[in-house]
């Protein structure tokens, strides 16, 4: 299985297409795309798990084969704005760094979890060591 880092090249653009049903992502494929984004309610609905707002808490994380539920982190939360924006940039930075999709997804969930502890999409955004602490707590 290629690894999503792999696919970065220099002088070669990445687009990841965003499928939100399984039928969709098994179109882009057929297509030829390397890798394909999509939803957690498409992931889950493909695994069996309930629609709407009845989905597990947290994150679930999909290779395709397997799911893997992630926990939500407990915070002080005051401002949603931005949380799925940087939890998608901390998962993709952590993937292309060379993280297995669990291990980005888990520290992705913990940047999103920190990023609404503040007010506004860019300010409260954490760095490394922040999310390094709350994945140790």
């Amino acid at each position: 299985m290629t690894t999503f880092r792999s696919l970065h090249a220099p002088g070669r653009v990445l687009l990841l297409p965003n499928a939100w049903d399984a039928g969709s992502a098994r179109l882009i494929e057929a297509r030829g795309a390397p890798a394909i984004a999509t939803t957690s309610a498409g992931l889950a609905w493909s695994r069996g798990y309930p629609d709407g707002d009845r989905l597990p808490q947290g994150v679930l994380a999909s290779d395709g084969a397997a799911m893997t539920r992630i926990e939500g982190m407990k915070v002080e939360a005051v401002d949603a704005t931005g949380a799925g924006d940087c939890f998608c940039g901390a998962a993709l930075a952590r993937l292309a760094a060379g993280d297995g999709l669990v291990e980005a997804a888990r520290y992705a969930n913990a940047a999103a979890a920190l990023a609404t502890t503040g007010y506004g999409a860019v300010a409260p955004i954490p760095r490394p060591p922040e999310v390094a602490a709350l994945l140790r707590r």
